[in-house]
């Protein structure tokens, strides 16, 4: 771990000028990948009081594979709008999603809590994409993009690890989340 450390200190394209947009996309992926794997497993933990083993994880891969059309789908969305309706339809997904949540953690159904959970993960995986889009426009060069990456991932994982293990009702953990 030292050494790895050393080597992110000592790297050129993270010091000088470029130190400061790397902090901001280094930030802006480990809060994603935080609040994503924090919703995946709150969303599990939920499922599984629903459902069967085998129900719970099919609904895991349905909100996985569901949040990737998510992450796919940012840039269209990106492209075909602008201004005033970006802002709109992005304050709107963001209030849909914290409903979402907490939606969520009331669930007392397979098909309601399958179904917004379905609605959260589209939406969390095009926040994902927006991320990693503000992220490469952030850098000036793709030049260490995976030590970045693997950096937001292994913080946004920590972060989480503390979040499981301080955080012990549904509705807390679905409120540091929003």
């Amino acid at each position: 771990m030292a050494e790895i450390s050393k080597k992110i200190r000592q790297s050129k394209v993270l010091c000088g000028e470029n130190k400061i947009p790397y902090a901001r996309a280094v930030t802006l992926m480990s809060l994603f990948t935080f609040t994503f794997l924090g919703a995946e497993f709150l969303f599990v933990n939920i499922i599984a009081r629903t459902a069967s083993g085998n129900l719970s994880v099919n609904a895991q891969n349905y909100v996985l594979g569901i949040s990737a059309l998510g992450f796919l789908l940012y840039p269209l969305f990106n492209r075909i709008s602008d201004g005033i309706l970006k802002a709109v339809i992005s304050l709107t997904a963001a209030v849909i999603s914290v409903a979402c949540f907490f939606l969520l953690c009331r669930g007392n159904s397979y098909p309601l809590t399958l179904c917004f959970g379905l609605l959260l993960f589209l939406l969390l995986g095009s926040y994902g994409g927006a991320v990693y889009c503000k992220s490469l426009y952030l850098l000036k060069t793709n030049a260490h993009l995976a030590r970045l990456v693997g950096i937001s991932y292994m913080l946004g994982t920590v972060l989480q690890i503390a979040n499981n293990n301080l955080i012990r009702t549904d509705i807390s953990e679905a409120c540091i989340l929003s």
